[in-house]
């Protein structure tokens, strides 16, 4: 009998280790479910986040679209409908880059043009845009609205001078612009305030402030 109990006591005691290993394997077990699900809901939580983020910026995204197109828009047709009439009309077309990105044409039509504005006008559009659009950008990216331009308007032709005159005038008075412009067209010196005039003699450069 005493055996018997030694084999009985012996299988006991190895029942018990194992009981508290299995018990210790379960605990084990329970604790990487609670890391996993923890880990299932921090997934969850961060997918959420960037599905919200995907939409902030989206969104933040097209505001900045539609305000690019207000302000370019009303310069753009601003300084065309003076001197082409008005059907003159610019128009901003956005597109997909094929590497990522957005991209945007600008769009320019005139109802009494002969096909493409730019082959009617020649650069007179080209040289009245320019103007507006770096207009444009100071006035979007909230920079000091300070224009350096350097013979903008070489293209521009005679017939159109005046309505120029009117557009720059307009940049100054009710947008706050201040221009500097060097230029070789002297139509252009009514409008300005202070006019400083550059004169070369015998290779010595001078300088009059009127």
């Amino acid at each position: 009998m005493l055996g018997t109990n030694t084999n009985i006591s012996a299988k006991l005691r190895y029942l018990g280790s194992r009981t508290s290993y299995l018990e210790g394997m379960l605990d084990q077990a329970r604790l990487s479910l609670a890391q996993v699900t923890e880990a299932h809901k921090d997934a969850k939580r961060n997918r959420q986040t960037q599905t919200e983020a995907e939409i902030l910026l989206d969104a933040c995204a097209e505001d900045m679209r539609g305000r690019i197109q207000g302000v370019v828009s009303y310069l753009g047709n601003a300084c065309l409908v003076p001197l082409f009439g008005p059907s003159a009309c610019l128009s901003i077309d956005y597109n997909m880059m094929p590497r990522g990105g957005m991209g945007a044409k600008i769009q320019v039509s005139v109802e009494k043009a002969k096909g493409d504005p730019l082959d009617s006008f020649g650069g007179s559009i080209v040289d009245t845009l320019s103007v507006a659009l770096r207009a444009a950008y100071l006035i979007l990216l909230g920079k000091p609205r300070i224009l350096i331009l350097d013979e903008p308007y070489r293209n521009l032709a005679a017939e159109y001078v005046g309505e120029i005159k009117q557009f720059l005038r307009y940049l100054v008075d009710k947008q706050s612009f201040q221009i500097i412009m060097i230029t070789h067209r002297e139509e252009l010196e009514e409008i300005a305030d202070i006019i400083i005039r550059i004169k070369q003699d015998k290779g010595i450069s001078y300088t009059t402030k009127e």
